[in-house]
């Protein structure tokens, strides 16, 4: 017994001994990356497993809780961690947040970690650095310009007429899935103009779910991981997406042909005289798709849902729509008279405040910096985390700023500069393509409150923030068309 009692003993503890030490020599290797000429201590927290880090840890317990809430009451406002391949340190509180995004381009080179850079290619704009950022968002940016978006409102608006017709042929449906579905059609149709002909959609939605999912995991190449998956996907949108993307190019000084997003942005590089390759084109396809159709989802299923739970707000939007004149999704309306919708805009930014499609805005250093009382080495990633900004905003009491109130906007007295809300991040680098998530939220908010009734199935759903924000169980709800 005493042999065996002493051989299990040696069994479990030297593998156990073993990887405390492969934890410890972890810790002293990005302990090491501290910059010995800045006299301030790293900040406190921890990088958690070789290799993993705080990955899986992070993934497990932001699905069951709020993982930031738990790690800003453990370690405060600034704290250290290891994700997805590098460590980083998420940064509370809307004056640290503001300074560091608002000086951007002096602080940071890069805008995300390893997956991010893979997955959209090197041309994406995100990915840019600094020195080619600012003409490469300029061009970007026709995409998003008010006469582009006078186009998009007539295609999105078709769309959802069209696919909301079949959310009252069921008893009840997953508004979450029959978004995505939406906004799948609509960043295919509006913003690239892809022919539904000349791709499978079936695969092509398959390969998409690969291509998110690869976003939110370890950056690790191996057939069945999954950001191995997800470089397969991306190569197989290439190959479907290769013949309409050589067309764009080779009819781009058409002029006439500018009804999508991507043609926008094909006639503002021939205006410029620039030649883009069919690279630069596929990497800026695959920035359109992720970043456009993830916020869409998000932001638009948050709108149906807290319209549900509050029906007097409902009301007050359906009675200002009617109040401008437009009946139904079949009116004659633009962009800018979508734009007249005020207190639309407070319940669009209510919505934003409480559910942010992106729990962070996240940056890499390409100097060592101060965040408050630590420094941050060259390299590492900062998470700037815009849910945290939001949660503490101290405009608000605390009783207060958990309820869905459009009101407080127009009440708020703007006497100083405040960065309290900040949904589509800060600074040089701010979401390009917020006005298309704009455009749309307000089109649903006429097809769900002039041509359809709805009641949500759980009025009260468990919320999830990883990887964006959405219902748990993907909001089920009842449409009705309206007599």
């Amino acid at each position: 017994m005493d042999c065996f009692t002493s051989g299990l003993v040696n069994y479990v503890a030297i593998p156990a001994a073993l990887l405390y030490l492969a934890k410890y020599l972890w810790k002293v290797y990005f302990d090491s990356s501290k910059d010995a000429s800045v006299n301030l201590p790293l900040p406190p927290g921890t990088y958690g497993w070789p290799i993993i880090g705080n990955t899986i840890n992070f993934i497990i317990r932001s699905k069951k809780g709020n993982y930031y809430k738990e790690m800003y009451d453990t370690y405060g406002p600034v704290y250290k961690t290891h994700l997805f391949g590098k460590p980083m340190v998420r940064v509370c509180g809307e004056k640290m947040v503001a300074n560091l995004l608002n000086n951007d381009y002096d602080n940071f080179q890069k805008s995300w970690m390893k997956t991010v850079q893979d997955l959209l290619g090197p041309f994406a704009l995100t990915n840019s650095p600094v020195q080619f950022h600012k003409d490469k968002r300029r061009i970007f940016m026709h995409a998003f310009a008010p006469n582009a978006l006078e186009e998009h409102c007539s295609q999105i608006k078709r769309i959802v007429k069209r696919d909301m017709s079949d959310w009252t042929k069921v008893h009840q449906i997953n508004t979450h899935t029959a978004i995505d579905k939406m906004a799948y059609h609509a960043v295919c149709e509006v913003l690239l103009g892809v022919p539904q002909n000349i791709i499978d959609l079936p695969q092509f939605q398959s390969d998409f779910k690969d291509y998110v999912a690869a976003f939110f995991g370890l950056p690790i190449n191996l057939p069945n991981t999954v950001f191995g998956k997800g470089l397969r996907a991306r190569e197989s949108m290439r190959k479907m997406l290769r013949p309409h993307i050589r067309e764009i190019i080779s009819n781009s000084v058409n002029k006439d042909s500018t009804s999508s997003g991507l043609r926008f942005i094909l006639s503002a590089h021939e205006d410029q005289k620039h030649e883009v390759t069919e690279t630069e084109i596929f990497d800026s396809v695959m920035e359109i798709l992720f970043t456009a159709h993830i916020t869409v989802v998000s932001s638009l299923t948050s709108l149906v849902m807290f319209l549900g739970q509050n029906p007097k707000i409902l009301e007050k939007v359906r009675q200002e729509i009617d109040d401008l004149g437009i009946k139904d999704l079949s009116s004659d309306f633009n962009y800018k008279k979508l734009q007249e919708l005020t207190y639309l805009s407070d319940v669009i930014k209510e919505t934003l405040r409480l559910a942010p499609p992106a729990g962070a805005v996240v940056r890499q250093t390409h100097k060592t910096i101060q965040v408050g009382n630590y420094q941050i080495p060259k390299g590492w990633l900062i998470a700037c985390g815009i849910g945290d900004v939001h949660d503490n905003d101290d405009r608000w009491s605390e009783t207060d700023r958990a309820k869905f109130n459009p009101d407080r906007w127009r009440n708020l007295e703007k006497t100083t500069a405040r960065y309290g809300y900040i949904p589509y991040g800060l600074g040089p680098r701010l979401c390009a393509g917020r006005a298309y998530v704009d455009v749309f939220q307000r089109i649903l908010a006429v097809g769900i409150t002039k041509d359809y009734d709805y009641e949500l199935v759980n009025p009260n759903p468990n919320i999830k923030r990883f990887p964006v924000y959405h219902p748990e169980d993907l909001l089920p709800t009842r449409y009705y068309k309206r007599d």
